[in-house]
């Protein structure tokens, strides 16, 4: 079942070098208990007369939440249902914005679902008591209107399964959808694990003492975001750096930039997103617009190309949802989590349209030293530099040692500075349209944290990249060759001492895998030093 707060449930020894603790009491249930008690929780309460901690089953939720704090998301579903297309036809009005069409529909939405679709259990249980009905009475007696009902009812009710199953795929976030049986089952515990395993009950302040209680675990959440995206730790002068490390594009290279974005490229943008990608705040995902792009493709088209023609889109378009992904497998701390931002689909498509084009010109931007991200490269070549970097200094004789630091920038994405980011995007010389273009998307969202499924109150990041950006990745590679761009000019200055692998072969510095950094050098206290003012600088 899991459980929350201290890990273990048996101890021994009073003395800190006898001391043992282990989790040796666990709780089970099979499928249909968990489905049964959706929310039920196992807590370790605290040690008494016993070794071991008394063990709390809880099967219903501590607290109900409140609908109105839960975001509006687009079933999926609801395209299987013969009234849909009808209602988008006339639900959708070309006229207005597309946010604004969107939000019309949503409206239109939430009471089509209340009125005429219903909840799809009831549809079903009331769909097979009228089943059970009518081959109760052709047990007495056949007639062809019954069996003309009989294959009308097992026609609906096969489309309410097939309704079924696609919502609870959709919930599940399964990325495949095997073949034969109704999967329906397998879909919905899968959603139960899922849930049950992302939710939030317990975690330490920075004190170290647990926190149990939803409203506090969910302001020691929304304080620590607000503090990790603002600028209050950080000195307001950004320090220049070099702007020559990058390499002039080529002219043609240019002109792909440059030339005006087709409806097109929109359309493939939006297709390449998988279709059951989590929406943004707006509710909508990809699947809405890949089923419905006869009606919606044009006004969504016409909206990104305003966009690049005019250098700005309604407020709330880049808005974005953020979740918490765990990084461990129990996590105690709010650092132990990964932000995600969901991000609409439509700003999704944005981004997307614009990396179509600009990783093409990526490999010249960015040196060799990094193989994410960028066009051709692979991460496995850079592995193998390294495992050949290991060996040979392994092999070295000499009085000269080597060393190899192995950096984590922590929260790397969440740090990057805008304004350091517009120095980068001028540094690289990209056109001054595309500069507006990225800083515009970059800057100025609201982000609400979703707790535990329901959203927390709205603010305004000051800095930071958001994973789940489809640009961002492209970004923050931009911004860290800045800094293989201070390690090339502590080479060049004969500060840096690097590794050299073979007599008469190439030196190597440094070794980029996104956020992770590899850096060699000749192992002594004046190279730490020079390492370390390289990294301070940066």
């Amino acid at each position: 079942m899991g459980f929350t707060e201290p890990r273990y449930t048996w101890k021994r020894g009073r003395e800190e070098r006898f001391f043992v603790a282990k989790r040796l009491d666990r709780v089970f249930c099979n499928a249909h208990a968990r489905l049964r008690w959706q929310e039920a929780t196992l807590r370790h309460l605290p040690f008494l007369s016993s070794d071991h901690a008394p063990l709390y089953v809880q099967l219903e939720p501590q607290t109900v939440g409140d609908p109105r704090r839960r975001p509006f998301h687009f079933e999926a579903a609801w395209l299987k249902h013969a009234g849909f297309k009808e209602l988008l036809a006339s639900s959708w009005d070309g006229s207005l914005t597309t946010p604004m069409a969107l939000e019309k529909l949503r409206v239109r939405l939430r009471k089509w679902n209340k009125e005429l679709f219903g909840d799809i259990r009831i549809r079903k249980e009331k769909l097979l008591q009228e089943i059970q009905t009518v081959q109760g009475r052709l047990e007495v007696m056949q007639t062809d209107d019954l069996l003309l009902q009989e294959s009308g009812l097992l026609q609906e009710l096969d489309m309410i399964l097939e309704q079924e199953e696609v919502l609870w795929f959709q919930k599940s976030r399964e990325k495949w959808v095997s073949l034969g049986d109704r999967n329906t089952r397998y879909y919905h515990t899968t959603t139960v694990v899922r849930i049950r395993r992302n939710r939030i009950e317990t975690l330490r302040d920075d004190e170290g003492a647990w926190i149990t209680q939803p409203r506090d675990l969910e302001r020691l959440a929304a304080e620590y975001y607000r503090r990790l995206y603002s600028l209050d730790d950080v000195d307001p002068i950004v320090p220049r750096l070099n702007p020559l490390g990058f390499t002039q594009l080529t002219g043609e290279e240019l002109r792909g930039l440059n030339k005006p974005f087709l409806q097109e490229e929109v359309e493939t943008a939006i297709r390449s997103m998988g279709k059951y990608k989590a929406p943004g705040p707006d509710g909508f995902q990809p699947i809405f617009y890949h089923e419905s792009w006869d009606v919606v493709g044009d006004s969504v088209s016409r909206f990104v190309l305003d966009f690049f023609r005019t250098w700005s889109f309604p407020a709330g378009t880049n808005d974005a949802i953020v979740v918490l992904i765990a990084k461990v497998l129990k996590p105690e701390k709010i650092t132990h989590f990964r932000p995600i931002s969901l991000c609409n689909v439509l700003f999704k498509t944005i981004t997307k349209t614009m990396v179509m084009r600009l990783k093409r010109v990526m490999p010249n931007l960015i040196g060799p030293a990094q193989a994410s991200f960028i066009p051709g490269r692979l991460s496995t070549n850079n592995i193998v530099l390294v495992q050949e970097a290991v060996h040979s200094m392994r092999r070295k004789k000499g009085r000269k040692g080597w060393m190899l630091l192995k950096l984590d920038l922590e929260k790397a994405y969440d740090r990057i500075r805008w304004d350091f980011l517009e120095d980068t995007l001028q540094a690289a010389r990209l056109p001054a349209s595309w500069i507006q273009w990225i800083m515009q998307c970059v800057s100025g969202p609201d982000m609400t944290i979703l707790w535990n499924g329901e959203k927390t109150e709205a603010f305004t990041p000051k800095r930071g990249l958001r994973q789940g950006d489809p640009l961002s990745p492209y970004l923050f590679v931009l911004c860290l060759e800045r800094l293989c761009h201070l390690v090339e000019e502590a080479i060049a200055a004969k500060r840096w001492k690097p590794i050299r692998l073979s007599r008469g072969g190439p030196e190597l510095s440094h070794v980029c895998f996104a956020d992770d950094l590899i850096l060699f050098a000749e192992a002594s206290v004046a190279q730490v030093r020079v390492i370390r003012g390289v990294l301070e600088k940066f």
